[in-house]
């Protein structure tokens, strides 16, 4: 099976506030590559929140230098319409400031799909717990098994793009 896992990383509460991009490529079954991406929040998104740098460890110095969305999303926007399934721990969030971002940045309105798990678990929101000096959000397992279409639920769960 192929597919690409998806995550973003935020300065604060913002949807347009997006400082980190990661992509996993999985193609049958096995991660192929890990394109990351840093990038700059837009004017006056960009202020980092104590509390979200606790939990990523990314600060306003990390992107000083970073280019601002626009600049990585033709690659990665590509990325994830050329595979069959993108997959996310977390998708609502992770669409929601996708959606955002590229209605600011790139394109108004952009059409996105998202199915969610029948059974899907609330997020426990964003505790973090250290790991071999990363720092990863922890929230409840979520089961992919049984998918069903809903039309970007605030819900935890998986995204398929065409």
């Amino acid at each position: 099976m192929n597919f690409i896992s998806l995550d973003f990383e935020t300065a604060n509460h913002s949807r347009v506030s997006i400082c980190a991009a990661g992509l996993a490529v999985f193609e049958d079954g096995q991660l192929t590559e890990s394109p990351y991406w840093l990038v700059r929040p837009p004017k006056g998104h960009g202020w980092f929140d104590d509390d979200f740098i606790e939990c990523h460890g990314l600060t306003h110095l990390d992107v000083l230098d970073a280019p601002e969305f626009p600049a990585i999303a033709k690659e990665l926007v590509g990325r994830l319409a050329g595979d069959d399934l993108v997959i996310a721990h977390y998708a609502a969030f992770d669409i929601e400031h996708l959606r955002a971002t590229l209605s600011i940045s790139i394109c108004p309105n952009p059409y996105l799909i998202m199915f969610a798990p029948v059974s899907s678990p609330g997020a426990s929101g964003r505790n973090c717990q250290t790991t071999n000096s990363a720092r990863w959000p922890r929230t409840s397992a979520t089961s992919l098994t049984t998918t069903t279409p809903k039309p970007m639920p605030k819900l935890p769960g998986a995204c398929c793009w065409r």
